[in-house]
Parts: C-alpha cells; sequence; structure tokens
C-alpha cells in the first residue's frame, strides 16, 4: 500500500512540474553525474530540537508530519523510480538533497531529516544516540561488512550513517553508549543489493582496451566502461562476493564486451570457451592485493569495476568470471572460498573433471580464474590449495 502511495506521489510531482508554480520552491541537487531539480515546501524547515531525548526526536518528527512534506517525498521517489536508484542509493539521494536544503543546519538536523524522509517512504528505521551524536540505522536482510550492526529478528540493523562518516572500526552498535529510538516498529527491508544500475542521463564514459593471451595468442577488447556508475561504489558498504556477482554491467560495457566475447567463442566447446574466459581473467589485469595497489585491506569490486582498475586480486577475478560465464555459457558456477585465504571458481560442467567440488549434491568442476600463471587446466586447483577445506559462497 505504501508503495503505491509513493509511486501516486511521484506521479503527482511528474504533472504538478508541468504546470505553473504551486507554491513550492526547488534547489538543484548534484547527484554524481546529474543535476536534480528538487521541489518542497518551504513550511519543512522546522525548528530544531534542543536535546537529544526520545520526547523531540518524537517532536521533530510530529512537527514534520504536519507539513507539506509529500512534495519533496513524491520529488525523491520519481527520481528513485525514472533512475532506477536501488534504496542504497536513494538514501545517498536523500542525505545529498538535505546537504542542499538545509546548508547552514547542523549535522544534526539533516540526520533527523533524513531519518524522517526514510520513515515516509516506508523503510524500517531507526535512531541511535548518544547525548552528542545521532545516527541513521535501517532493517536489512542483506549482510553488509565493515559497518556497525545490531543482530535482530533473521536480519540486522546496520549504521548507514558511519558508511558516509568512514567508521568502519566498530562491528556492532554499541547499545551501553548509544540509546536506540524506534517509533515505528514496522517497515520493508533496505536492500543493499543492485540488481539494475542506476540511469544517469549525461554518463561519464571511457574505454579500456584489455589485452590478454590464450594459447600463446594476443588478444584484445575494447570496453566502454560507465565511470558514473564506478563513481556509486566509492562509497557503497561492502557486500558479500555472491551479491557483488549479481551486479550486472553497465549497458555500456555489456554492448561492448559480452557480443565480441560471444564471437570469440563462436564454433568453440564449452569446454575450450572455459579456457578462453579464464585465459582472459588470468591475463588481462595486473595482480596485485588490495593493500599493495590500493592500501585498503579487503576492499572487492564488481564486474565492471574489474574491468576498469588496472589492478585486481583473487575474488575480483572470481566475482568477473562468474559473471562472464553466466552470461556465456548454460551452466552453473559457484563462488569457493578456501579457508577464507583465497577464493576461485567452479562450473557444473556434464562430465566432472578433477575432484569434484561438492555442492547442493552436485559436482563441480574447479575453474581457477586468478592463477597467476595459465598453464592451471579445468579441474587444477590454485596452487597450495589442492587438500583445503572450502566452503561455498552462495548468500
Amino acid at each position: 500500500m505504501l508503495l503505491f502511495l509513493l509511486l501516486i506521489l511521484g506521479l503527482v510531482y511528474s504533472q504538478q512540474s508541468a504546470f505553473a508554480d504551486n507554491g513550492s520552491n526547488s534547489v538543484t541537487v548534484n547527484f554524481y553525474s546529474e543535476k536534480l531539480n528538487v521541489e518542497y515546501d518551504p513550511d519543512i524547515h522546522i525548528e530544531m530540537v534542543k536535546d537529544l531525548t526520545e520526547t523531540n526526536f518524537y517532536r521533530f518528527y510530529t512537527n514534520l508530519s504536519e507539513t507539506n512534506y509529500h512534495i519533496i517525498l513524491g520529488n525523491l521517489f520519481y527520481y528513485k523510480q525514472t533512475m532506477a536508484l536501488n534504496d542504497w542509493l536513494y538514501y545517498l539521494l536523500i542525505c545529498q538533497t538535505s546537504n542542499a536544503l538545509f546548508p547552514n543546519e547542523s549535522e544534526t538536523y539533516r540526520t533527523l531529516f533524513n531519518w524522517f524522509i526514510l520513515s515516509k517512504s516506508g523503510y524500517r528505521v531507526q535512531l541511535n544516540y548518544s547525548p552528542q551524536e545521532v545516527t541513521i540505522s535501517v532493517y536489512s536482510d542483506d549482510e553488509v561488512f565493515e559497518l556497525p550492526i545490531s543482530p535482530e529478528s533473521k536480519g540486522w540493523f546496520v549504521d548507514i550513517s558511519a558508511a558516509l562518516k568512514k567508521q568502519t572500526d566498530n562491528k556492532y552498535i554499541s547499545r551501553n553508549t548509544r540509546i536506540i529510538f524506534n517509533n515505528l516498529s514496522s517497515g520493508v527491508p533496505f536492500s543493499f543489493k543492485m540488481k539494475q544500475l542506476p540511469k544517469f542521463n549525461s554518463p561519464d564514459i571511457v574505454t579500456r582496451h584489455l589485452p590478454f593471451i590464450h594459447d600463446n595468442q594476443s588478444y584484445s577488447f575494447d570496453v566502454k566502461i560507465n565511470k558514473s556508475f564506478l563513481y556509486t561504489r566509492w562509497c557503497y558498504p561492502q557486500m558479500s562476493y555472491k551479491n557483488l556477482s549479481d551486479i550486472p554491467l553497465s549497458e555500456e560495457a555489456y554492448s561492448s564486451l559480452i557480443p565480441a566475447f560471444k564471437q570469440l567463442l563462436r564454433n568453440k566447446t564449452n569446454n575450450d570457451a572455459l579456457r578462453l574466459i579464464l585465459s582472459f581473467t588470468r591475463s588481462a589485469f595486473t595482480y596485485k592485493s588490495d593493500q599493495e595497489a590500493y592500501n585498503i585491506p579487503n576492499l572487492a569490486f564488481c564486474p565492471e569495476e574489474t574491468l576498469f582498475y588496472t589492478n585486481s586480486d583473487c575474488e575480483d577475478r572470481a566475482v568477473l568470471f562468474k559473471y562472464l560465464v553466466q552470461q556465456l555459457l548454460p551452466y552453473d558456477v559457484i563462488l569457493v572460498n578456501f579457508n577464507d585465504e583465497h577464493v576461485s571458481c567452479a562450473v557444473a560442467l556434464p562430465q566432472v573433471t578433477g575432484k569434484p567440488i561438492l555442492y547442493k549434491n552436485k559436482e563441480y568442476t574447479i575453474c581457477e580464474p586468478t592463477g597467476p600463471a595459465t598453464h592451471l587446466k579445468l579441474g587444477d586447483y590454485p596452487v597450495g590449495f589442492e587438500d583445503a577445506a572450502y566452503t561455498i559462497i552462495d548468500k
């Protein structure tokens, strides 16, 4: 029902904007490569609460609820729909909008406004506060890393404010120093997954030349990369490798790589096609650890990031390989984690090769996307992990 009402708000916004001034103001919001015109009623600029108490939080929420907040909510939801923003990017749009609307207000004021908009958007959201600070947590079924969390039912409350403040040193939201205020216990879970890429009217497109070697022959692809999408990944909570592998390529990257790859695989057996894909992930990029290349530990890329950045490591290659196999071949492919030290892949071939990887009563053939050498065959385990314990990354 709430989703339907928000959709109506978005439609109302699109109709109102085509007519004469309806008494609302507008503000320009810089959102990656786009400049968005967001309309609002000036009465949403209410008085700031004096002390950080539950009574004052409730008063702020109630007072803002009595304003004509529907205009800005309809605007924001309109952009969420037309730009195909997932929940995380929608939250960032809310933050950018409050920054543009209230540049002279405190960070606490803007946080409370963001909390209000998220709540009115239908999410299950709460405040965590101390005498000095207020942060926002959302309930999510998705597993994210390096953000403060608090287990709740089958999921977590995730402190999304921390991602913007780079506060990634706390594993759990401390109940000793921060009190929880939750005026609404219902709402839909917040999702960090990105099943569809955002739509930008003026994306920044660059071309990456990716040469690689296969069976002593040189090949190359010229792949167009949507840097506007990559910018959205700069401030994105770290997700599981499985969820990263499900992030699709941009239209530009897909159309410049996948048809060319299919042409290269034409008339090849599926096993030979797998070998060629492995040669690409092994030799088209330079291997460096996250710390060595970017001075960031535990950095993981989605497929398009691996195509763009010169340096990558095992989990990046595995995520890219999984995506490519899903697009190019009719086989199931899984991510394999060896002792939390190395990530590889396994493919469900009609005839298993080598010692099989077992998953859900099915045998998979190990396919090592990283190398670094290119001599490993289908079924060859990564060096040093021939007898290592493994788990399957399936969520």
